[in-house]
């Protein structure tokens, strides 16, 4: 019999999105299958004990890992250089199935952060090992297999989902933010400044129909630079309870530069979010978007500069027969039911 086992991070609450949401859902997915979690944890030290260990003394087991979170501080480099060296040892002895949820290089490049070079050092590795992979995305599955020759019939994809609406929150006090007789938009993520947060503001800004409502991480700035009665910013909030006022608004907003490559082979979380809310969503007009859109026809593409008109135009009435087609088909981005197509 084959042992299982899954390194990832223990569930904590807080506010969770992108990669870390994923995280977590595979983390309680793996808790719930009954596989042998190896629980990262904030001690450093016992980390690395607990990754060496797995991938030095496993065999004729099934391992899976999680990329970019490997679980052990990888910039250093005598441990990222042991780290590889145990992986490919690993390859040869076990079943070794990445599940991938960003590519930190890629997205470095194109996003103008801070650029990692290991990272591009360790994807050499892992694109050349013994190994089968989930994508968050089937852009992202496409870009790999291209780049490294990765045979696609070591691959799937398995987008990123959103969990099932926890009616039993409390969301009484924020009521007050939600106005019936305005269009209400959401923006949901992290909004420091550079993610096209801005462009939005000024869209927003005089716009006396529209009410729009910000939560996330890193908008600390928005209550000091604006003063808008129809602009709110919520501050980070717990996923459950954002996920509950998103259910109460219009539409969620996806503002990713089309004009990105990596924006074009990631899967927003948030487009889950938005669904498993049961509202629709306005994004910009970015491929993965653009792909489930045209599948199942329940959101909006449009560039970003022509958000104002659409603003303008859209009535609630047809927003409803959106709502509509989303409330019946909302399970398939649960988590739980995207996990099922990953024959872990």
């Amino acid at each position: 019999m084959i042992k299982l086992y899954h390194v990832g991070s223990g569930v904590k609450k807080g506010v969770y999105e992108g990669g870390a949401a994923r995280n977590i859902v595979l983390y309680k997915y793996f808790k719930k299958n009954k596989y042998k979690l190896i629980e990262i944890t904030e001690n450093r030290i016992l980390n690395i004990c607990k990754v060496f260990s797995v991938l030095f003394f496993l065999k004729n087991s099934k391992i899976v890992l999680q990329y970019p979170f490997l679980g052990v501080p990888v910039k250093i480099k005598i441990i990222r250089d042991i780290y590889l060296l145990l992986l490919k040892r690993a390859s040869m002895r076990n079943k070794i199935f990445f599940d991938l949820n960003d590519l930190p290089y890629e997205q470095a490049i194109d996003l103008e952060l801070k650029i990692r070079k290991y990272f591009l050092e360790i994807e050499k590795v892992i694109f050349n090992i013994n190994a089968k992979f989930s994508f968050a995305s089937y852009a992202m599955r496409d870009y790999i297999c291209k780049k490294y020759e990765v045979s696609i019939e070591n691959t799937i994809v398995c987008e990123n989902g959103g969990n099932r609406l926890n009616n039993q929150i409390n969301i009484s006090k924020y009521l007050k933010f939600i106005k019936k007789d305005k269009l209400n938009i959401v923006y949901a993520g992290t909004l420091n400044k550079g993610r096209q947060i801005e462009n939005i503001l000024k869209i927003v800004i005089n716009n006396k129909e529209v009410n729009l409502i910000l939560m996330g991480t890193l908008g600390e700035w928005i209550n000091k630079e604006i003063q808008k009665s129809n602009i709110i910013y919520l501050g980070a909030l717990e996923e459950e309870l954002a996920h509950k006022i998103v259910s109460f608004c219009d539409i969620g907003l996806i503002p990713y530069d089309q004009d990105r490559f990596y924006y074009n082979i990631a899967f927003p979380v948030k487009l889950s979010f938005y669904i498993t809310a049961g509202i629709t969503f306005l994004s910009t007009e970015v491929v993965e978007v653009l792909s489930i859109n045209k599948k199942y026809n329940f959101g909006y593409t449009e560039k970003i500069e022509n958000w104002d008109k659409f603003f303008t135009k859209i009535t609630k009435d047809e927003l409803d027969i959106k709502k509509e087609k989303i409330n019946k088909c909302k399970k398939n981005f649960y988590w739980e039911n995207i996990f099922k197509k990953i024959n872990f």
